[in-house]
């Protein structure tokens, strides 16, 4: 844990196919990401692209089940809202569980995912951390397939020197910025939204903006945003609140896009663990209804956060083990 607490503080310093399952070979230590379903695979008879952007696979760090991955290969498709990880560039890509996916780094752009944070008006899949303080600004990117006639340059959403008037499928680029604070997500449309959230401090921060001479027209809207906050938060910054939450196991939702994967949930080991299995690892579990000696009884296993279930408790009879 404490590994994973000081890679996220120096990082902020700084049409579904058919599911697959595919084990690079990998070291074993890695090989737990590596077991997933293959990533989608697309033609080339579009413009734009499905993914984040047009940068391709780039090394960077991944948390996935509580565990820290480095050196990884990633990439984001933000058509399906998933990571996706590469061993090598001659690997496949697979697209590990997003449910137990907290967040990763490409290059050196972080990402969080806020539904597995307990953020459940957040869309599934990720968004880019602008910036990371007190309060938090967000990035969405979202891909959305089209197939109509016309020029679709500019809904593609980034210069494309291979656009093909000809080809009449496209991927359209929607792009938002969130402020995110206490738990809530509120959308921002320029200077004037992210500074009514501070409305008792309006002309003290305006006073500031012109006597640092901070410039917020004419620059990158999502650097704007960090340089606002910035002068916002002040001395008074405190640690990343995503950064902090990342590093901890949450129990995850079901995912509409992970359909036929389980969620599992569990409960947060907070004592420290020790030589013995800690309490309750394993939990004789009888469903209501069931006298004593009726048989039935399961086994709950709490093992990498996960919970598997061995036996069917709804069978007098023994029955073989099953996970879920």
């Amino acid at each position: 844990m404490r590994r994973l607490i000081l890679f996220l503080a120096a990082a902020f310093a700084l049409s579904p196919c058919s599911a697959q399952i595919v084990t690079n070979k990998v070291d074993d230590q890695q090989s737990a990401l590596y077991r997933g379903r293959v990533s989608r695979q697309y033609s080339r008879d579009f413009n734009g692209t499905p993914f984040w952007d047009n940068s391709g696979f780039m090394t960077g760090s991944i948390i996935f089940n509580g565990k820290l991955y480095e050196n990884v290969l990633l990439n984001i498709d933000a058509a399906q809202g998933e990571v996706n990880v590469k061993f090598a560039d001659a690997s496949f890509p697979v697209s590990p569980d997003r449910n137990q996916v907290p967040f990763f780094i490409k290059g050196s752009q972080p990402f969080v995912n806020l539904r597995y944070l307990g953020v459940t008006e957040a869309e599934e899949g990720f968004y880019e951390i602008i910036y990371d303080g007190e309060d938090a600004i967000l990035k969405r990117v979202d891909k959305t397939w089209h197939k109509d006639a016309g020029d679709h340059r500019r809904a593609i959403g980034y210069d494309d020197p291979g656009y093909n008037p000809d080809i009449l499928a496209y991927y359209e680029s929607a792009t938002a910025f969130w402020y995110f604070s206490d738990g809530k997500l509120s959308k921002l449309s320029g200077k004037r939204s992210l500074l009514g959230h501070y409305k008792d401090r309006k002309k003290e921060i305006k006073k500031a903006i012109a006597s640092t001479g901070l410039q917020t027209y004419g620059v990158e809207t999502g650097r704007m945003y960090a340089s606002l906050m910035t002068l916002i938060e002040g001395s008074a910054r405190k640690e990343g609140k995503l950064a902090k939450a990342s590093s901890v196991w949450h129990e995850s939702e079901a995912s509409r896009i992970h359909i036929d994967v389980p969620s599992v949930g569990a409960q947060v080991l907070r004592a420290p663990m020790k030589e013995e299995l800690p309490i309750e690892f394993f939990r004789v579990e009888k469903p209501s209804g069931l006298a004593e000696g009726d048989g039935g009884e399961s086994v709950k296993a709490l093992y990498q956060n996960k919970v598997y279930i061995i036996g069917d408790p709804t069978k007098a009879r023994p029955a073989k083990a099953r996970i879920t």
